[in-house]
């Protein structure tokens, strides 16, 4: 969980005060969305978060998503499976499994055809620099190599 939180913190970024991520969304913490609707002005919102607040409604919501892709994830690599809870955390369950020639790339033991794929997406154009870090991981740069 370590690295994870190491790299969605880099990625996501840290903010006790609600904002507006990139989407439109008021978002909190570490990423945490607050509302489902796009354009809603962050100030009304009363929260406020901690970091260790946040670190809790992070490790929440990798606990969550982890279940729900335990079957997807056995038997890839740890550096790999890190990279897929990063893109499932911000894009949801449903928009990583999406990725239906990645899962079959990296079912066949094919991590650079993987990252292709995850690189020929909606999500690569909308978040272009953190897709190509994403990508260099699943292709097989060691996670140690891409974030510091």
């Amino acid at each position: 969980m370590n690295r994870l939180y190491e790299v969605l913190v880099f990625e996501e970024g840290m903010r006790t005060d609600p904002y507006v991520c990139s989407e439109g969304y008021v978002t909190i913490g570490i990423g945490t969305k607050l509302h489902n609707s796009p354009n809603i002005d962050p100030r009304d919102f009363c929260l406020r978060v901690s970091e260790k607040a946040a670190r809790a409604l992070l490790e929440d919501e990798v606990d969550r998503i982890r279940l729900l892709l335990a079957s997807e994830l056995d038997g890839l690599d740890v550096d790999v499976q890190t990279i897929l809870l990063s893109m499932a955390y911000q894009m949801g369950v449903r928009g990583l499994l999406g990725f239906r020639k990645m899962w079959a790339a990296l079912k066949a033991g094919d991590r650079v055809t993987a990252a292709y794929e995850a690189l020929d997406s909606k999500w690569a154009r909308q978040t272009p620099a953190r897709a190509n870090r994403h990508a260099d991981v699943i292709s097989g740069i060691p996670l140690i190599q891409v974030y510091p």
